[in-house]
């Protein structure tokens, strides 16, 4: 299952190009090509006074010169030679297979023009379900190579530019942005940076390595460079510097480039009049996908918050369930345009610029291990309480980055084949959400095509003996995502029946079942106790390697404290553990789940370099009004004033919060814990 679509021959692929004529008889040609045939270049009648387009989307303009915008744009670019061409595509396509439109337009001075205003017989060509329309480059030889597939998840950074400035409603998008993009457990990470520095910006994009980089802010023009960002420039008086980025600073910003940039802010698409010339400077948009970016939406005029959260809610359920890009945006133009309460057309001031096909912006793959399928997360209970998993962000990256860390370079990262998730509450609480780490890190691992098996060991206290069993039968269930084959553990079992003779008292293989947790103990008295043991757990991770048939696995040994710590010190350290932390057991990988008492206790000082660890506590207080948005969002329920008094009051009650608040909220609003029990 991919992310985004693969390249089909399902759509008709029009281009039109816009470029400085070349005889200086015609100021503009105009280039279009159907599916990449031969060109049909003809001169390019440039509108009469342009100048009455700036202000088009002004609060005081009107929808009829709007409409009037956009039928004098499509009549100068369609309205002559090219229309008999234009109106055989249109008769062609339909919803069902609508044409690609890419729209380039290469003098400067007519970049800044409303395209997304083209209009003809009544209808917006960019709303008109049988078209697909964008800003783009087209080609004039030989394509671009395809860009490689990567294996998921799909990462995207939220820039909130402005933290303070609650009118831009940042959290409410934010919220939104999670909820709709975490559709499938595992497929999407979301991280955030609050306000940051320049540098922070840069950290933050280079260390993270967005797929899709977000930006929440204001966009505030300047004189000679265009629109620019504005950072913190509501901050309290000791809070961070304020600072802007401009088109100027994109080159240089980062070694990492996204695949897509978002400037969900105002004008920044704009490219602004440079400083004591007729040129235009570049706009954001422009700098990034100068800078290598695959693909930019950007804002051409001042947009409303409200549209703002609409646009991306939109866009980010689409993208994250498989649609192309410029499917998603024509989608999400759709849902502003039926939210408008006011003839504003909102829809059109979202512009989307791409330099390659739309559907390889974002080529992110996910290749569970055969036979299983992408929908074996969703039809699995235990994964699918996953998506209401809020925040862990840092933990998230951490914890799946020890795994299995993406390739870097061409090169695979580094990571530790053993991984403990730990846990402390600062509050007492009896969770600090170690499981659901865990579970979120399978499904990561799952959907990037390992084996993925859970093994939990709750029911009181666990010697060495019955964790292995509880093992052996349980990663054969078919309650498993990849349930490992029985038969791979013949030797394990046969090694029970003939090392478990029988002693006094304690039943023997003679008259209990070998493989039952409650099954004849291991006698110490018997002899050649040592190695008996050692060929115990040799077998059974020797029955692990085997089930896994060569591809990469992890298994997960969630309430590991359950087992009595010197036991664990010794035989299943020295023998199950250690093993697969020195790659000897490769390709295995194992997870501990824990607190962080019993770890400091049952793993040897000595052997921690070898070994991930991420350790989780209670959720910060501050943090708690976006969690519970996102949590809410998630449920179909956005936070009301009745959810934001209460957490408010939370908030000021303590430093930190139980991570079972939202299980107080569920048993305090009804509509929330329906919702919860209908699997929201």
């Amino acid at each position: 299952m991919t992310v985004t679509a693969p390249r089909t021959a399902t759509h008709t692929s029009v281009g039109i190009r816009i470029s400085p004529g070349t005889d200086g008889t015609e100021p503009y040609r105009a280039l279009l090509s159907v599916d990449g045939g031969s060109d049909v270049d003809v001169p390019f009648r440039t509108p009469a006074d342009m100048e009455r387009f700036a202000g088009v989307f002004e609060r005081d303009a009107t929808a009829a010169e709007r409409q009037a915008a956009g039928e004098a744009l499509f009549e100068a670019l369609l309205g002559g030679a090219l229309n008999t061409i234009w109106r055989d595509v249109l008769a062609a396509a339909d919803p069902d297979r609508p044409a690609r439109l890419c729209l380039d337009v290469r003098p400067t001075e007519l970049r800044h023009l409303p395209w997304e205003l083209l209009r003809s017989d009544g209808r917006w060509l960019f709303r008109r379900p049988d078209l697909l329309c964008r800003r783009g480059t087209v080609a004039a030889g030989a394509a671009e190579p395809d860009p490689q597939e990567e294996l998921g998840p799909l990462r995207a950074l939220v820039v909130l530019c402005n933290p303070r400035e609650h009118r831009l409603l940042a959290e409410k998008e934010l919220a939104w942005i999670s909820g709709t993009f975490d559709g499938l457990p595992g497929a999407t990470h979301v991280e955030v940076l609050d306000g940051p520095s320049r540098a922070e910006l840069a950290d933050g994009i280079d260390q993270l390595r967005p797929h899709i980089l977000h930006f929440i802010g204001h966009g505030m023009p300047l004189p000679g460079r265009g629109t620019a960002l504005n950072f913190n420039w509501r901050a309290a008086p000791d809070g961070p510097r304020d600072w802007s980025l401009d088109a100027g600073q994109i080159a240089d910003l980062t070694r990492w480039q996204p695949h897509l940039v978002v400037l969900n802010a105002c004008r920044t698409t704009d490219s602004g009049p440079a400083v004591g010339t007729g040129e235009r400077v570049r706009g954001l948009a422009d700098a990034f996908l100068d800078a290598g970016a695959r693909a930019a939406v950007s804002v051409q005029a001042d947009v409303d918050s409200p549209d703002a959260v609409i646009f991306s809610s939109r866009l980010y359920r689409a993208i994250g369930g498989g649609t192309p890009l410029d499917e998603a945006v024509a989608l999400a133009r759709t849902d502003l345009a039926r939210h408008e309460e006011r003839p504003s057309d909102a829809w059109a001031l979202p512009v989307l610029m791409t330099r390659t096909a739309p559907e390889e912006v974002l080529p992110i793959v996910h290749t569970p291990p055969p036979p299983s399928t992408v929908d074996a997360i969703r039809r699995h209970g235990t994964y699918e309480r996953l998506r209401r998993f809020v925040g862990r962000s840092a933990e998230r990256r951490a914890a799946w980055w020890a795994l299995d860390p993406p390739v870097r370079g061409g090169e695979p990262g580094t990571g530790h084949p053993v991984l403990v998730i730990s846990g402390h509450s600062e509050t007492g609480a009896p969770q600090t959400g170690k499981s659901l780490l865990a579970d979120w890190c399978l499904a990561v691992c799952f959907l990037r095509g390992h084996r993925a098996v859970s093994v939990n060991l709750s029911g009181g206290a666990r010697d060495w003996l019955t964790v292995l069993r509880e093992i052996r039968l349980q990663v054969v269930s078919e309650a498993q995502l990849t349930p490992l084959p029985a038969e791979a553990f013949a030797d394990f079992d046969a090694a029970l029946e003939r090392l478990l003779p029988a002693a006094p008292g304690t039943g023997g293989a003679e008259d209990g079942d070998p493989l039952s947790v409650d099954g004849p103990r291991f006698d110490d008295e018997a002899g050649r106790a040592d190695e008996r043991r050692h060929e115990i757990v040799d077998r059974l991770l020797g029955g692990l390697s085997k089930g896994a048939g060569g591809a990469p696995m992890v298994i997960t040994l969630d309430q590991a404290d359950r087992i009595q710590a010197e036991l664990f010190t010794g035989w299943l350290y020295e023998r199950l553990v250690l093993p697969i932390a020195r790659g000897d057991a490769a390709p295995l990988r194992l997870v501990l789940v824990a607190s962080r008492e019993w770890v400091a206790d049952a793993l040897p000082r000595a052997d921690r370099h070898l070994i991930g660890e991420v350790s989780l506590g209670d959720f910060e207080s501050s943090q708690l009004m976006r969690l519970v948005r996102a949590f809410g969002n998630r449920l179909g329920y956005p936070v009301d004033e009745r959810v934001q008094n209460i957490v408010m009051q939370l908030q000021e009650m303590n430093p930190y919060t139980r991570v079972d608040i939202f299980g107080l909220l569920m048993s305090v609003f009804s509509d929330w814990y329906s919702a919860a029990e209908r699997g929201a």
